[in-house]
C-alpha cells in the first residue's frame, strides 16, 4: 500500500505539474492571439479564467517552495534580475494601460483607436500627407467606397482591409517611402 506522503508527491508530480504546464501553454497561445487581435471573441474570457487558475497554481508553487525561492533574495544577480523584471513589468503595464481621460491619462490603445476612427483626410494631414496624395494612394490601392470623410476603420470594413494596414500605408506615403505594400495588402479587416 502507498503511503500518504508518496500519494501526495505523486499527485503533485503527475497531476499538478502537467496541468500547470498545459495551462501555461494555453495562456501563452491565447495571449499571442489576443496581442495580434486574432479570434479575440473566442479566447479572451478563457484566457482570463485560465490566467486566474495559473496565478493560483503559481502561488501554491511559491508557497510550497518558499525556502528555495527565498534563497534568490540572498544572491546579487538573482536579486538584480528580479528587480529588473519588476521594473520592466511595471513599465509595460504603465505604458499599455488604458488612461483615464478625466485625469489626462495616456493610453497608446486609445490613441490608435482615435486614429482608426478619425477621418483619413485629417489623419493624413497630421502624418504630413497632402489630401491629393491621400486620394491618389487610396485610388492606387483600390480602397474606395466609404465616402470622402471615411475613417481607416470604415474604409477597412468597406474594402476588406485591416485599418492598421491603411494607416501604415498612409504613414509610409507621408514618409516618402513605399506605401507599406506588404502590410497594406496582407491583413484582412477584423
Amino acid at each position: 500500500m502507498m503511503s500518504t506522503q508518496s500519494a501526495s508527491d505523486l499527485l503533485k508530480r503527475d497531476v499538478v505539474t502537467p496541468v500547470t504546464a498545459i495551462i501555461f501553454l494555453a495562456i501563452g497561445v491565447t495571449g499571442v492571439m489576443l496581442f495580434f487581435h486574432f479570434g479575440e471573441a473566442w479566447v479572451k474570457e478563457g484566457h482570463e479564467w485560465l490566467g486566474l487558475v495559473f496565478v493560483a497554481a503559481a502561488a501554491w508553487h511559491l508557497f510550497r517552495h518558499w525556502r528555495g525561492f527565498s534563497g534568490y533574495f540572498r544572491r546579487g544577480l538573482p536579486r538584480a534580475v528580479l528587480a529588473l523584471s519588476l521594473v520592466v513589468s511595471a513599465g509595460v503595464i504603465a505604458l499599455t494601460a488604458h488612461g483615464d481621460d478625466d485625469n489626462g491619462g495616456f493610453s497608446p490603445r486609445a490613441l490608435i483607436t482615435a486614429m482608426e476612427n478619425a477621418p483619413l483626410t485629417k489623419t493624413a494631414v497630421i502624418m504630413g500627407l497632402e489630401p491629393s496624395a491621400l486620394e491618389a494612394l487610396l485610388q492606387e490601392k483600390g480602397w474606395t467606397g466609404a465616402g470622402p470623410n471615411a475613417s481607416a476603420l470604415s474604409l477597412g470594413a468597406a474594402a476588406g482591409v485591416n485599418p492598421m494596414a491603411i494607416l501604415a500605408a498612409v504613414h509610409g506615403a507621408a514618409q516618402g517611402g513605399p506605401a507599406q505594400e506588404g502590410a497594406a495588402q496582407g491583413s484582412p479587416a477584423q
